[in-house]
């Protein structure tokens, strides 16, 4: 009887040594899906902007570039409302505004360079932008740079760069 119950013993420590192996693996599993999640990029789309949403004054047009000025990807407006400037992105075919009190709502890195920043609930949107051809007579100016979005709870990002211009 002594030597079974050794046997039981050694079979019973063996099972419960291997369970707890797998429980361990099972919990490293959990916490590296939690400490890592996956993230999708942040898709920047094409946008259409109602008539009734353009104020009067200056309007800026970025065009995803190499598409030949056919994809809109942003607009920024003087706000029909007159709460200042309103601006259009589409993230992840969802066409959000972002309201600024100023035009640009940015900061100038040198007389060719600026950059836009656009915050809501949801996103961090920055523009970096270098000034190209400008026209005095038609009062506009081209640009180009790239469009990044950050989304600010999932940490998502996602960029495009542009083409375009700004004309009153």
């Amino acid at each position: 009887m002594k030597l079974e119950s050794i046997f039981f013993l050694a079979v019973l420590s063996l099972v419960s040594l291997s369970c707890h192996k797998d429980e361990s693996k099972i919990q490293n599993k959990i916490e590296q899906s939690d400490a890592s999640p996956s993230t999708k990029a942040i898709e920047i789309g094409t946008i259409t902007v109602p008539d009734d949403k353009i104020g009067i004054g200056c309007i800026t047009e970025y065009y995803r570039k190499g598409k030949d000025h056919k994809d809109l990807i942003f607009t920024q407006t003087g706000a029909s409302d007159e709460k200042g400037w309103l601006n259009f992105l589409n993230i992840d075919g969802k066409q959000i505004e972002f309201y600024t009190s100023e035009s640009s709502s940015g900061e100038y890195d040198d007389e060719n360079k600026f950059i836009i920043k656009l915050e809501n609930d949801d996103y961090q949107v920055t523009i970096n932008a270098t000034i190209g051809d400008v026209s005095v007579e038609s009062d506009s100016a081209q640009a180009r740079g790239i469009i990044k979005v950050i989304n600010k709870k999932t940490n998502a990002t996602g960029s495009a760069e542009f083409e375009g211009g700004t004309g009153c």
